[in-house]
């Protein structure tokens, strides 16, 4: 059963802005340079400080490295980010197939949103009302 799943519209656009604030524009030659595992173990090592260890990956241009390195990091971080792909969806990021990408990174995205929001959930729980609502500045 595929875990990337194709990704609509909207969620395209909150993808982008989301990359965009790591500094990432994905143009036709950012997806292709992510077909390697390393640029994405990069991005992760940002989000997640720590997670992935970058001098496991082999800079790779032939398919068949770079699906190995997937198959390294999808051991290595994704398992034990509860994001762990098949050896298909592997070798479709390998190969740069149409949105297996920005669908992992949705992925991503979604790791780095929720602690945000568990946090803010939190401090409701806790009856510690953010200021600005308090102030009625709802901006």
């Amino acid at each position: 059963m595929s875990t990337l799943r194709k990704l609509n519209y909207l969620q395209l656009l909150r993808l982008e802005l989301w990359l965009e604030s790591y500094g990432v524009v994905l143009s036709h030659r950012m997806r292709h340079e992510y077909s390697d595992v390393l640029p994405v173990a990069r991005l992760f090592n940002e989000v997640h400080p720590g997670r992935a260890d970058l001098h496991g990956y082999t800079p790779s241009s032939s398919v068949p490295l770079k699906a190995n390195n997937w198959r390294i990091f999808n051991e290595r971080v994704l398992a034990k980010m509860n994001m762990a792909l098949t050896t298909n969806e592997q070798h479709q990021l390998a190969i740069g197939a149409v949105g297996r990408l920005e669908a992992l990174l949705h992925k991503l995205m979604l790791s780095d949103l929720t602690p945000r929001l568990e946090g803010g959930a939190q401090s409701y729980k806790n009856n510690t009302i953010p200021q600005k609502i308090i102030m009625g500045e709802y901006s």
